[in-house]
């Protein structure tokens, strides 16, 4: 606003382009957290000498011996236009599952948060393992691992499993705690069977622009 009061307004004369230097290609949430500290201990693996190995930690992402403290702009890579967005999908009725899941879990949670401080540290800590495991398994799923049945198999187990910790045994009348409970016996049995039968609902991966 102050720009264009005191005519000093000048209109981008190319198109802005927002991200990362190194766009992230995977959907874990967990490795989210923490690839850019496995990324600098790579790069103290590689320099030698005791001040390169400090300078990769404490200096800019770009620098290397004998570049400044930043690195230089010109190594930076060049960003092309369309900008290609990592993409990676699964068949349709999967989609479907993963939002049924994902809406469970959160709904789970806006359950317990209101007892959080009724609660004791290790229940509670065990119920955001919990939330963060689910989520890392809807990435796995979402970035075509191989091991991602197994990890949802065990999940929708480990969910019967507190569900029978939280109510004690079901007595399969028809309630919203049977229907999930329900819910989760089918889940684990259908990838229980997609596995034995290496039934594949991931799709090729697609650049998107």
């Amino acid at each position: 606003m102050s720009a264009e009061t005191e005519n000093t307004f000048q209109a981008e004369g190319e198109k802005v382009i927002y991200g990362l230097v190194h766009p992230n290609t995977f959907w874990n949430p967990i490795y989210g957290q923490f690839f850019h500290y496995l990324y600098i201990f790579g790069l103290v693996k590689e320099h030698k000498g005791l001040s390169n190995k400090l300078s990769a930690v404490v200096k800019g992402p770009g620098w290397e011996p004998g570049k400044p403290w930043r690195g230089l702009y010109e190594d930076l890579p060049e960003v092309e236009q369309p900008v290609k967005k990592y993409n990676s999908d699964l068949i349709g009725w999967a989609n479907v599952y993963v939002l049924v899941h994902f809406v469970l879990v959160i709904t789970f949670y806006s359950m317990v948060a209101p007892y959080k401080q009724k609660i004791d540290f290790a229940t509670s800590f065990g119920f955001v393992a919990f939330f963060i495991y689910s989520v890392s398994v809807f990435g796995a799923l979402y970035d075509h691992r191989n091991y991602s049945y197994l990890l949802e198999i065990l999940r929708c187990l480990l969910s019967l499993f507190v569900i029978y910790l939280i109510k004690g045994p079901i007595s399969f009348e028809l309630s919203f705690v049977t229907i999930v409970y329900v819910l989760f016996i089918m889940s684990s049995a259908l990838w229980v069977f997609l596995s034995i039968f290496n039934y594949n609902v991931f799709l090729p991966r697609i650049k998107r622009d």
